[in-house]
């Protein structure tokens, strides 16, 4: 299974979960691509190493789980909102502005409390 296709996967069972019913167009796939893109840029500025398939997969379950309510959920708004989105998510967990996503893993006792087995 492809990351694009883990993260979409991943998108629909979220969707399930908060009760949404979510119609996947061409829109969306192309939108995904750029937040990949994006998620692997700013790790890779933040870090200086490339991310791992398990990093950008961590790194999207933890903004889909954490993104502020009062965006649509859709994968363009997340697109389009990202640095948005990323900033909220630090300041709710007390990241400062020099941290990175993934430091922002550590907050949690076990981790991303988000992350999920490879499968």
């Amino acid at each position: 299974m492809t990351l694009h296709t883990k993260l979409k996967t991943r998108f629909e069972e979220k969707c399930k979960d908060i009760g949404a019913v979510y119609y996947w167009t061409v829109k969306d796939a192309s939108n995904l691509n750029l937040l990949i893109k994006k998620i692997e840029f700013s790790y890779l500025q933040k870090t200086g190493i490339q991310a791992t398939e398990k990093i950008i997969q961590d790194s999207f379950n933890l903004i889909i789980e954490e993104m502020p309510k009062y965006y649509t959920f859709t994968i363009p708004i997340i697109n389009s909102h990202f640095n948005e989105i990323i900033q909220h998510i630090k300041t709710k967990h007390g990241v400062s502005q020099e941290d990175n996503l993934q430091r922002t893993f550590a907050m949690f006792p076990s981790g991303n409390p988000y992350a999920r087995k490879s499968h």
